[in-house]
């Protein structure tokens, strides 16, 4: 990355700033310009502090790329196994990065997924800003609305300059105008900066249910800003090298799973990852003679929300489950099984939960069905096949079961892994519960009867059967996922 104080590197330790004497990026600026000039240097080999977060697993590898890089051979780049890359649309309203069209059509169409990114200049026009992104982006101003495409991830606000004298309050309503604007059009912006830039100059925890980009470079784990409890992205370098850009690149870590960046994307959701936006994914057809699973793995099965508190592992049927921690005030996280039938009829719905990775002792599903929505809750604490009820589906789609992580209790481990629905009339009971593997076709069927167990949780046909008290623990602070 172009810059004349490379040496620095960012995100250290607590430092005072003088509160009208801050440092100006330069003009025509790229990510980190604005940081390096008011976050102190480290030693990127010393010991790491103990207030560091660490990634929770799984990391993908990405890049941001401005004018600064020239022309970028994006297959190169997606050779490289770079999943994600944001590239710089400007510098405030005044310098257009004329690489943008380029970057921000290759990028997607090399498959990899890409964000806009703006370097925010707080004491320009903020809605001008706003709109210039917008508009590049191709939105319909009027219409408030975008051409969002499956390899679309969240635009990005670059917060790292602060005017000369500007007020923590004045900073805030920049910043809040900026993202309101953008939340018009249906996006949830990625909030990019500094731990101690953020603590000394805005100090906000309005934005911490969006996702954090966080600069720090270090070969340690990042140490974030104490107003969000987790990170989605770090820019761990400035000198990295990527093939297909020419000199030191801008390298980042996705905290998660390709599914939890996909989540991400405008919409959310798992989906499809080849980048066609007329790609009609299916998810294949819920057989009427046999059972049929949806693993979590599957495209019948979306994420939703923040990715940073998705959890993974490789436990549960099929080798691999996720999981969230449960709130009581509001919704943040769920996940939908999307129900397509062959034909019509009663089906009996059943959940596989590995109880090693559970603490939620009352899940309440949401089922809808040919008859209206119910809800069933279970004691996910049970394990094996837990069943959910009896219910009657109508032929094709519009049916789904749906588990969010608003339970009447907060801080539990709430598990999400395979759906089961077995026919009236096929017996799956005691040992006798089957396995369903794709058969690589648009239906699902059962090809092998392994013995596996069925723990049942409820039976019900047209109305909900609770079995399991809502258990109600006191309440809890913000959840921080671990």
């Amino acid at each position: 990355m172009f810059t004349t104080i490379a040496a620095l590197v960012l995100l250290v330790g607590p430092t005072e700033f003088a509160s009208d004497d801050t440092p100006q990026p330069p003009d025509d600026a790229q990510m980190g310009d604005g940081l390096r000039l008011t976050e102190p240097a480290e030693n990127p080999d010393a010991p790491p502090s103990p207030d560091v977060t660490c990634a929770d697993g799984t990391t993908l590898k990405g890049i941001d790329i401005s004018k600064w890089q020239g022309d970028v051979d994006w297959n190169a780049v997606a050779a490289d196994d770079v999943k994600f890359a944001f590239v710089r649309v400007s510098d405030g309203i005044n310098t257009k990065d004329q690489y943008f069209d380029a970057n921000w059509e290759e990028s997607r169409a090399a498959g990899i997924y890409t964000g806009v990114y703006q370097f925010f200049r707080p004491n320009q026009s903020v809605l001008g800003q706003a709109d210039y992104l917008l508009e590049k982006m191709g939105c319909d101003m009027s219409a408030r609305t975008c051409p969002v495409t499956d390899m679309d991830l969240q635009p990005v606000i670059d917060v790292e300059h602060r005017p000369s004298g500007w007020s923590k309050t004045q900073m805030r309503n920049a910043v809040r105008t900026w993202i309101d604007r953008v939340e018009e059009f249906g996006y949830e912006p990625v909030v990019y900066t500094g731990r101690y830039f953020w603590q000394d100059y805005v100090d906000s925890d309005e934005w911490n249910d969006h996702s954090l980009w966080l600069a720090h470079y270090t070969n340690n784990c990042p140490n974030i800003p104490n107003h969000w409890g987790d990170w989605d992205f770090w820019q761990f370098t400035d000198s990295g090298s990527i093939s297909g850009v020419n000199g030191p690149t801008d390298t980042n870590q996705f905290n998660g799973t390709m599914d939890m960046l996909r989540s991400l994307r405008p919409g959310g959701g798992a989906g499809d990852d080849s980048g066609d936006d007329d790609v009609d994914v299916g998810c294949g057809l819920v057989a009427a003679d046999d059972a049929t699973i949806i693993d979590n793995g599957d495209d019948c099965f979306d994420l939703a929300g923040p990715a940073q508190y998705w959890r993974d592992e490789d436990a549960g049927h099929g080798g691999d489950l996720t999981w969230t921690r449960t709130t009581t005030g509001s919704e943040y996280n769920f996940g939908t099984w999307t129900l397509n039938f062959e034909d019509a009829g009663s089906y009996t719905l059943q959940v596989h939960i590995d109880p090693d990775h559970t603490t939620a002792t009352s899940a309440t599903y949401e089922i809808t069905s040919a008859d209206g929505t119910d809800d069933a809750t279970i004691d996910q604490k049970n394990g094996g096949w837990i069943t959910l009820g009896t219910f009657d589906f109508d032929q094709g789609g519009d049916q789904q079961v749906r588990l969010s992580d608003k339970q009447g209790a907060s801080g539990r481990q709430l598990q999400f892994d395979a759906l089961r629905l077995v026919p009236e009339g096929i017996d799956v009971d005691g040992d006798d519960c089957g396995e369903a593997v794709h058969d690589g076709a648009s239906r699902i069927v059962d090809h092998d009867r392994n013995a596996e167990g069925c723990s049942v949780g409820g039976n019900r046909r047209g109305g909900a059967l609770f079995f399991a008290g809502m258990v109600i623990f006191g309440f809890w602070s913000r959840r921080r996922r671990g």
